[in-house]
């Protein structure tokens, strides 16, 4: 617990740490501003480029006088990457926090939205409450950050920087997310898009403009969590290594003319989440009834559940959850049985419900297979059961040589009580393929 009041005097302020290069787990930070000076910034995390998991509150009384916070440095997101001014994630935008940032604002009505644009770094809260205009019911927002200021997202040259400002400017019920220029996705509070509950179509092509050609893409440098249905479609998606889209239980379409750019691997597509993120237990990681449909881009695989990556991370439940891959390019060449990068429905959860695989196109270069193995390290929570039926429907698509097709690709996966329906009535299979039924 932090309070700058009355005459008090802070040039820097961290939440954690400044230096250390350790995991910071199950942190909270409680910073009021209650008057006295900040010169030069606040982070609610630290200034290492890593991984957190804090909670950070930030509260902004009547009392404090924002026109002494900040003074002494050239406030905003620096060439380095640095956002100095009111940051609740980390100072670096190249780190992360798994916890959740909440800004307080609602006992200083004052505070004007040309002051918040300048020095708090909005994409770093995960909530701000007492903000003016903090939700919208915009049915198109553009957003671009080729602009020094943010603009209203109404039009191409008024264009909103954030992402998290244009997925509430929409408001709950959804519309489309014009990206009209280069866009970074990067830190816990871009990467994870607000909740919403109608689809969100994001695009770089709208109203017979192509912005992609005037160098407008989604730069994704960390992790996506979905906040509701989502589809992609005439847009350029670059990536860092080892990134992943999480949809949470929400659909996902990537539709026509999605163009991909890797360092490595290309993206991987995950219908559940992250067990390692804070909060996750067996209790909430449990999604039904949503479908990962694909029409073009190039990824790495497609599972229809969660990861689990360490010991005593629950095992999530899933059911009626349905992959539908109608092109595209999957370039992982995974058949080995301890090894995530297959397309599967299954794996690191219970089944609990029917899970359908339907492939009508795209090159296939992995195994496919109905369940995938829960993970060999234990865990504490839930079962990896299986119950429901497993359909996998090949009408189309080119597989690698070796492919194999099969209802459990691990035995550690346990018994599938349920059909198995395999029903292939197209696709290239250059030397056939390997039935898999492994040990029912």
């Amino acid at each position: 617990h932090i309070t700058v009041a009355k005459n008090g005097v802070v040039n820097k302020m961290f939440g954690t740490y400044r230096w250390g290069n350790a995991a910071v787990n199950k942190g909270a930070s409680h910073i009021i501003l209650d008057g006295g000076r900040v010169t030069h910034f606040i982070t609610g995390c630290g200034s290492e480029t890593m991984a957190y998991n804090n909670d950070v509150t930030i509260v902004i009384t009547k009392n404090a006088d924002l026109s002494k916070y900040f003074t002494e440095v050239e406030a905003g997101l620096g060439s380095d990457g640095a956002f100095r001014g009111l940051n609740g994630g980390p100072l670096y935008n190249t780190a992360v926090n798994y916890g959740y940032s909440y800004l307080d604002i609602s006992d200083a009505p004052d505070i004007s939205e040309e002051w918040m644009n300048k020095y708090v770094n909005i994409d770093g809260f995960d909530a701000i409450s007492g903000r003016s205009g903090e939700s919208g019911d915009m049915d198109v927002v553009f957003l671009s950050e080729s602009k020094s200021t943010s603009g209203s997202g109404e039009s191409y040259k008024d264009s909103t920087r954030s992402i998290t400002d244009a997925f509430k400017k929409l408001g709950s019920n959804g519309g489309t997310i014009v990206v009209c220029g280069p866009v970074t996705v990067s830190g816990s509070v871009l990467s994870n898009f607000p909740t919403h509950s109608g689809k969100v179509t994001i695009t770089s092509f709208y109203d017979g403009n192509d912005y992609r050609k005037d160098g407008a893409k989604l730069n994704i440098k960390s992790d996506i969590f979905l906040g509701g249905e989502t589809h992609f479609e005439r847009i350029t998606l670059q990536s860092a290594a080892g990134v992943e889209i999480y949809c949470q239980g929400n659909s996902l379409h990537i539709g026509s003319d999605v163009k991909t750019q890797y360092s490595q691997n290309p993206i991987a597509i995950w219908g559940g989440t992250d067990g390692a993120r804070k909060g996750v237990t067996s209790a909430n990681m449990k999604y039904f009834d949503y479908t990962i449909e694909i029409d073009s881009g190039t990824w790495f695989y497609v599972r229809g559940g969660s990861i689990r990556t360490g010991e005593g991370q629950p095992v999530g439940t899933i059911g009626n959850v349905s992959i539908i891959i109608n092109g595209g390019v999957f370039t992982s060449t995974t058949t080995a049985s301890n090894l995530n990068g297959i397309i599967a429905i299954s794996g690191f959860d219970a089944l609990e419900g029917d899970a359908n695989i339907i492939i009508n196109g795209g090159v296939i270069n992995s195994s496919v297979m109905g369940i995938r193995r829960p993970g060999y390290n234990s865990t504490t929570t839930n079962n990896a059961y299986s119950n429901g039926n497993v359909n996998i429907t090949i009408n189309g698509g080119t597989f690698r040589t070796s492919t194999s097709v099969g209802a459990v690709h691990d035995k550690v996966a346990s018994a599938l009580n349920g059909d198995f329906n395999l029903t292939v009535s197209g696709g290239n299979f250059q030397n056939g393929f390997m039935l898999s039924f492994c040990t029912l």
